[in-house]
């Protein structure tokens, strides 16, 4: 019978360990199949609600006491320079994990901070740290520090430029079916996040959403799914900086732009009603109401005056009030 190595086993162990940390830290655990690019699994953030968020990192893992110095505690983290490059490019936030079989216990690093610098100083493509409270991959730290990480990402901009790489992996030719279709998912799952999550420029969100709705008829399933489930459940602040890009889009006249935007919108549960409700709260701000009349009138076919007249009042009323608090000794 054929021998299996000693070192494929300890791989097999470090990720079953990590995977089921990973569980117990409240996330979703996937495994890659193919890690020649440097990525091993992804993890995906749920809300309170257990649903998935499309919040993903990657995760690239190494197993084995070679990796540690048991006496000192100290994990080393080693990659070739083509590795590093490839974590500062890539479109999601990477996790690095060292697992040590000897301590049973694992340390996580963030490789996207670290490959930036490595990269930089082009030498020393290892990092290197001692075992601590911060540094332990467990459920504390996954809950806490790893997942403000994710989330960090997410909300940060992202350009125009980024957001056209990122939609344009929906033209991959699908020479290997399942590895592209899941590279197509994650991309998908970066865009609609890029819509909803970003603090991006009303231009990049219409782009995003200029996208998304490009290419909505050609994508999965899975993918049209994801996108309705998160459009569904999506707060008011995120609806907000929809109307916002919406605006932006009418206001550089690519009316082209607004209307694929309102298709997205079409996918909220009685959608005319929750954009009213964005008016009555007074969550759009007053330079956006037009757009938003004009979203709202998309979809009910009718020009709503009588809406328009009681929004409009409805502000002005408010204005009023806070103009007079104001003057108030």
């Amino acid at each position: 019978m054929p021998n299996v190595p000693n070192s494929t086993i300890t791989e097999r162990i470090g990720v079953h360990y990590i995977g089921y940390l990973f569980s117990l830290g409240g996330v979703i655990f996937r495994e890659i199949s193919n890690t020649d690019v440097g990525i091993d699994a992804q993890i995906e953030l749920i809300d309170e609600n257990g649903v998935a968020t499309g919040k993903l990192a990657g995760i690239q893992i190494k197993s084995g006491d070679s990796f540690v110095n048991i006496k000192t505690r100290t994990f080393t983290f080693r990659a070739e320079k083509k590795h590093f490059d490839y974590w500062k490019r890539y479109t999601l936030p990477i996790i690095g994990v060292v697992y040590s079989p000897c301590l049973n216990t694992a340390i996580w690093f963030d490789l996207k901070e670290h490959s930036n610098k490595i990269t930089e100083r082009k030498r020393i493509y290892r990092i290197v740290d001692v075992l601590n409270q911060s540094n332990e991959l467990n459920n504390h730290n996954i809950a806490n520090i790893l997942t403000r990480i994710i989330q960090e990402f997410y909300v940060m901009p992202v350009s125009k430029e980024e957001s056209e790489r990122i939609a344009k992996i929906q033209d991959l030719p699908d020479q290997n079916p399942i590895e592209v279709e899941e590279t197509k998912k994650t991309a998908w799952k970066r865009l609609t996040n890029v819509l909803f999550a970003s603090n991006s420029d009303s231009d990049v969100l219409a782009d995003a959403g200029f996208r998304l709705s490009w290419y909505f008829p050609t994508v999965s399933q899975a993918q049209k799914d994801f996108f309705i489930d998160r459009i569904s459940n999506a707060t008011n602040e995120e609806l907000k900086n929809v109307i916002l890009a919406i605006e932006y889009a009418l206001s550089t006249s690519e009316e082209h732009v607004a209307d694929h935007m309102c298709d997205l919108l079409s996918y909220i549960p009685k959608s005319v009603i929750r954009l009213k409700d964005l008016a009555n709260q007074q969550v759009i701000p007053i330079s956006a109401l037009e757009s938003l009349f004009q979203v709202i009138e998309h979809f009910t076919e009718e020009y709503e005056e009588e809406f328009r007249k009681e929004i409009l009042d409805l502000y002005e009323n408010t204005s009023k009030s806070t103009n007079h608090n104001n003057l108030q000794p």
